[in-house]
């Protein structure tokens, strides 16, 4: 059988009013009956002719202060009061008030809580048994036990709640609020516009708008944003709160919890940093599979090619039916494939033993002007050929570096070879030779057919060709590759430079000097 207590509150806010029976109706325990009044001297008259086991009172009243209500109660009734400071709860409690809530903590427990207390120890001050004062005291217990179970939870959770008064405007927070975001107790915000000023200003106006849409759509707050900590610091938040109604369906107020969601963000970003590297990683393989196939066949093409010519006219030699002239042509021709294939086993060679890092150097000191004449030299007939013009200026007669000769001219040939290549006939290949006082600097410069710039950054990836002009279709596309290795094993460094398509292109190579 549930127990039946009178509670009259008095509150010129009708809206306050309907709201505390909205709370004190959810209790299952006991059946409060609440009669309510809007000013002091018609809760007088009401007091007067009616027997009430408590009264729930505003400090605020419209026609008498609140203590001169206390003092003109002529029956002895246990008075719980609800004041904006501890400051005035005192002053009520001198007066005569059993109990006091503050009005930006009032929640529904709390207040069933306070007028069970207020009412048992009324009864107990009057001489009721041993069990009501038992009563009291195990209600004052589990008011404690439960906070201090919700405080744990929150903390043990990272999280804080929090309590939005639609009515006031009034924001409070539970204790552990302020360590989550780093405030002093006594600064957490208030108000909506203070709680605003406390958001990372990038996510502000959404944290604004989401909150908007929630309250216009009178759905559940779902809210995640960053905050600055007084420390700099930056964590996310995670804000989720819902709406509750008075008994004509108005929204009164707001309840929530905040959740420190930080450590959850960056796992987040790390995963999917995670799943861009893998991506990444997927498709270079993929690209250097088809790399591999590619030039897998254009080693089989260039190997066959001149192996063709050198069956071919050895078997011609073989029927002894060629004249003197034909016998020079063929011989010159067996020659010539045979270096071809020779230069290309060798690059062949050269890339395998640096991968495994085989490939051994013979350092001395070297005059870059001297193995930079002979590299010259040696591209001489192939550059007039095409009818180029290869111009040596910018000489540095004295630049001299630590290297392997045979190497340094091997970089060399290969820059001159490759301009010479890509240069139409009649165009013009420049040589500089420069130095500082550390650093010695060499610029192949040509007019030829460019680069384009999507293949820039993978001239010197290993057999990688630009496929956008026919010429780049000859050869294994290792000599850049080469030449950036051994440039790189001579502690030096090589770059490239093109405007683009019909621009021509610059290879600049730099060397420490000795």
């Amino acid at each position: 059988m549930k127990q039946q207590r009178t509670i009259l509150i008095v509150d010129r806010s009708s809206t306050n009013r309907q709201t505390y029976q909205h709370y004190l109706s959810n209790l299952g325990e006991i059946d409060y009956r609440v009669s309510q009044a809007d000013s002091g001297y018609s809760a007088l008259k009401i007091c007067q002719n009616s027997s009430f086991h408590a009264v729930l009172l505003n400090s605020e009243l419209p026609d008498i202060p609140g203590i001169e209500f206390l003092t003109k109660l002529e029956k002895i009734l246990p008075v719980a009061v609800i004041v904006p400071s501890t400051a005035i709860a005192h002053q009520f409690l001198q007066a005569g008030a059993k109990d006091y809530i503050l009005k930006d903590k009032i929640t529904p427990e709390v207040l069933q809580h306070t007028l069970q207390s207020v009412m048992l120890r009324e009864q107990a001050a009057q001489g009721y048994d041993e069990h009501l004062k038992q009563q009291l005291h195990q209600s004052w217990i589990a008011l404690k036990q439960s906070e201090e179970r919700l405080h744990l939870a929150l903390e043990a959770a990272h999280m804080a709640a929090w309590e939005w008064n639609l009515v006031t405007g009034a924001l409070s927070w539970s204790p552990n609020y302020a360590e989550l975001v780093g405030l002093d107790p006594n600064n957490c915000p208030t108000t909506l516009e203070d709680w605003e000023t406390g958001v990372h200003p990038s996510d502000r106006l959404r944290a604004q708008e989401t909150l908007a849409q929630a309250l216009e759509s009178e759905s559940e707050l779902n809210n995640e944003y960053r905050i600055i900590k007084p420390n700099g610091e930056i964590r996310w938040l995670n804000c989720k709160g819902q709406i509750e109604r008075n008994e004509q369906g108005v929204p009164v107020r707001m309840l929530g919890v905040t959740q420190d969601i930080t450590e959850v963000k960056y796992q987040e970003l790390q995963q999917s940093r995670l799943l861009n590297t893998e991506k990444a990683a997927r498709v270079e393989a993929e690209t250097a599979n088809q790399s591999k196939d590619e030039f897998l066949a254009v080693v089989t093409h260039e190997l066959r090619t001149p192996l063709n010519a050198i069956l071919g006219w050895a078997k011609l030699l073989r029927t002894r039916n060629l004249d003197s002239d034909s016998i020079d042509r063929a011989l010159e021709t067996i020659e010539r494939n045979a270096e071809s294939q020779s230069q290309l086993i060798e690059d062949l060679l050269d890339v395998s033993r640096i991968i495994r890092g085989r490939l051994v150097l013979k350092p001395t000191s070297v005059n870059l002007y001297a193995v930079l004449s002979a590299a010259i030299g040696g591209v001489k007939l192939s550059a007039e050929a095409k009818q180029l013009q290869i111009d040596f200026d910018d000489m540095d007669f004295d630049a001299t570096i630590s290297g392997d000769p045979k190497r340094l001219q091997q970089i060399f040939l290969n820059l001159l070879s490759n301009a010479i290549k890509f240069t139409p006939q009649g165009g013009k290949i420049i040589v500089q030779l420069t130095s500082n006082d550390s650093t010695a600097q060499i610029k192949v410069i040509d007019t030829g057919i460019g680069i384009h710039s999507d293949f820039l950054p993978h001239v010197f990836d290993r057999f990688r060709q630009d496929h956008s002009n026919s010429a780049s279709e000859e050869g294994l596309g290792l000599g850049l590759a080469i030449v950036r290795q051994l440039v790189e094993l001579h502690q030096g460094s090589i770059d490239v430079q093109s405007a683009g398509e019909g621009q021509g292109t610059t290879f600049t190579v730099r060397f420490p000097l000795v």
